[in-house]
């Protein structure tokens, strides 16, 4: 018989009020700082977006690296329903003719720029999901391991009683 099978283990404990709303209010915390300050753009744009016909295009200016502003045409557009628009074409140059997705006042060579960012957005949001989740969850099971060796010290060490500590 395995002497382990005897040992006491400390039970579960779920978490608290307090420790679900730090949880899942981190990742809820990062998450909204980040829709507000950056991604709840690209949210609306990505719905309020629509395919457009540039119509014309300025001279492009390219990014030169990691710290210089992305590349973008100044142009103008045409809807399919007849609406124009003009301002900056992001991402990649684009000439007149070409299908481009677009708002009122903004448009990307493509929607994929918008779905690349709105991608980023997702994968921050569940990486501190389960990060936060994994931190945690971590925690419970060193608290549990902490507990269980607190009680099999007792078993092991029992307190004297009173008696046996009288005895010369």
């Amino acid at each position: 018989m395995d002497e382990t099978e005897d040992l006491p283990v400390a039970m579960w404990r779920w978490p608290s009020a307090s420790e679900w709303l730090t949880m899942l209010g981190v990742p809820a915390v990062i998450l909204g700082l980040m829709w507000v300050l950056f991604f709840g753009t690209f949210i609306e744009k990505l719905r309020n977006g629509e395919e457009a016909t540039a119509t014309g295009v300025g001279r492009c200016v390219q990014s030169q690296g990691q710290t210089t502003p992305a590349s973008y045409c100044p142009g103008s557009w045409r809807f399919s329903d007849g609406r124009t628009s003009s301002g900056h074409i992001q991402s990649a140059p684009v000439s007149p003719g070409d299908t481009i997705f677009a708002g009122e006042g903004w448009a990307y060579s493509s929607i994929g720029p918008v779905w690349r960012t709105v991608g980023i957005f997702i994968a921050i949001g569940v990486a501190s999901l389960v990060g936060t989740v994994l931190i945690w969850g971590s925690e419970f099971r060193d608290d549990r391991r902490r507990r269980t060796d607190e009680l099999r010290q007792k078993m092991e060490h029992p307190p004297e009683s009173a008696e046996s500590s009288e005895k010369p």
